[in-house]
């Protein structure tokens, strides 16, 4: 997540009483049919003030990481509870607005953006990194800066099959690599598609065989695909899957099946959003939404485990977007919605 011209966004969510909806395929796959449940939210985790949550995952205990935009810090929600407790400290190991979020289970490590973006008023400027921590203690492992340093922005990251790790620079027209046992990140992929105005990639999903990337554009509102070889580099250029419309500021995303994830629309400048259903069909996708009309506040990650749906709602809106200044900063929360049984049948296989 970052600003739009200030930032990015993530879960495709919006106003007013929650809503889910459950999308059904239709043979033209540009076009959908759908049916609407309203369903009750589930209750809210708790977040320290000033959180301004920006990404979550699960390791494979269950445990929750919150990455803190606005502190700097990390923290975990234990299994059955909903209140989060401190796990990387402000500013540890120099972290700046933590961002994403990615668990390397076999190695123990969770690996953060460390990103300046001025939600966090605390943080001491350098350049932008990415860190990694022990899934233990929270003790700093390692910190890679990415080769832009101040002029870089690492906004969110993959773990490969081999324990690589693919991170995404929104000032910068290309995706770098952390390769096992190197001191630095290496460009994997630059290419022209990468490029924008502003800030441009954002968050990524990797298909579980390894084989497909998928990258959304801030700036655009697109969705990059990007095939992977056996050895886990690039084959050919980056390619733009064909959207019904533009996905409204793509932000987490969250995969439930192959070619099919949760993706969220923060939608910054509205300070709303929704979680959509992106499905891909070739080089065509349908986009559809899950959770609608619930209040979120610029969405910006999203996770899925036992049938639900945790939302990271980063508010970040009041602070980057004069006309929502006024609107002022609710309570910080991770949201959770009861997902439609569909797709938590598919997301648990």
């Amino acid at each position: 997540m970052v600003k739009k011209t200030w930032l990015v966004a993530a879960l495709v969510c919006s106003l007013s009483s929650p809503v889910m909806v459950m999308a059904a395929q239709n043979a033209d796959v540009g076009r959908l049919a759908s049916r609407t449940y309203t369903r009750p939210p589930l209750r809210d985790i708790a977040l320290p003030d000033h959180a301004h949550p920006e990404g979550v995952v699960f390791d494979a205990a269950g445990n929750l990481y919150v990455t803190s935009m606005g502190r700097g810090a990390v923290y975990r929600i234990r299994p059955g509870e909903d209140r989060a407790e401190p796990f990387i400290a402000p500013g540890s190991a120099g972290l700046m607005g933590a961002q994403g979020g990615r668990i390397d289970q076999a190695r123990g490590l969770l690996y953060v953006c460390s990103s300046h973006n001025g939600a966090n008023p605390d943080a001491v400027r350098g350049p932008s990194a990415l860190k990694a921590f022990s899934l233990v203690d929270g003790s700093p492992r390692g910190s890679w800066d990415l080769p832009g340093g101040a002029s870089a922005y690492c906004n969110d990251m993959v773990v490969l099959p081999s324990g690589a790790v693919l991170v995404t620079d929104s000032l910068n027209p290309e995706i770098l690599v952390l390769r096992p046992g190197s001191k630095k990140l290496d460009v994997w992929l630059s290419h022209p598609r990468f490029a924008g105005k502003s800030y441009a990639l954002n968050n990524m999903a990797l298909e579980a065989d390894g084989r497909t990337l998928y990258v959304g554009k801030l700036d655009s509102g697109e969705l990059l695909r990007i095939r992977l070889t056996k050895d886990e580099r690039p084959s050919g250029d980056p390619e733009s899957i064909k959207l019904p419309r533009r996905i409204d500021d793509p932000d987490g995303m969250a995969l439930v099946a192959p070619g099919k994830m949760l993706i969220c629309e923060a939608s910054v400048e509205a300070n709303r959003g929704r979680v959509s259903l992106l499905e891909i069909h070739g080089d065509r996708a349908t986009l559809a939404p899950v959770v609608e009309n619930a209040g979120l506040a610029v969405p910006t990650g999203v996770a899925i485990r036992d049938g639900q749906v945790y939302v990271a709602e980063s508010q970040v809106a009041p602070l980057f977007v004069p006309e929502r200044r006024k609107e002022g900063l609710k309570p910080f929360v991770v949201r959770r919605f009861a997902l439609p049984a569909d797709i938590a049948a598919e997301a648990a296989h």
